[in-house]
């Protein structure tokens, strides 16, 4: 009997890329699509340049309305993930700053009551449980926002100001992993 060779068929397929930047939010509730935004221009950016990449692990850049399970979902098969959103905090609108995941307040006990939702803290944290690839480093750009439940397809003008910033502290953690 001849020995029979089997080629696994993942062994044609290329590494899965190693960043997602990720935008969240709603882009029809005004302020609240500026994660949209900021991942979008990131993404026309990058095709542009395509430079520092090999092509076997480029960036991946998506955009989402989800947070929790829907979120961590996303992330599973990447090394680092970058995510964009709009923040109610006390700051200015269109203050542009960066957390940690392990920085930002866990909401989880505001989701008691529905087994449908968590936060994305618990939801990394299911996950790895269930021995998904999630990334080690998770990073939050977050923009100071004002209006985050109106209906529009506009950001207002501080918020708008602030999208630059934002992409050009995605680029840069994406190239040098640095916010400056």
């Amino acid at each position: 009997m001849l020995p029979v060779t089997v080629k696994s068929p993942l062994s044609s397929v290329s590494p899965q890329p190693s960043i997602i930047v990720v935008g969240l939010g709603n882009p029809i509730l005004g302020d609240d699509g500026v994660g949209w935004i900021v991942a979008e221009e990131v993404k026309r950016r990058l095709d542009e340049t395509q430079t520092g990449f090999p092509q076997s692990s480029p960036v991946v850049v998506e955009c989402c309305s989800l947070g929790g399970l829907s979120l961590m979902e996303q992330l599973i098969g990447y090394d680092r993930a970058i995510i964009v959103d709009a923040f109610a905090v006390d700051q200015p609108a269109g203050t542009v700053f960066t957390i940690g995941i392990d920085e930002l307040p866990d909401y989880s006990s505001l989701h008691a009551a529905s087994v449908h939702d968590t936060s994305l803290q618990n939801a990394l944290v299911i996950g790895k449980t269930m021995g998904v690839h999630l990334p080690e480093e998770v990073t939050l750009v977050g923009v100071s926002s004002e209006q985050l439940y109106e209906f529009s397809e506009e950001l207002t003008p501080n918020v708008a100001a602030a999208v630059p910033q934002a992409v050009q502290i995605v680029l840069n953690l994406i190239f040098t992993g640095d916010t400056k």
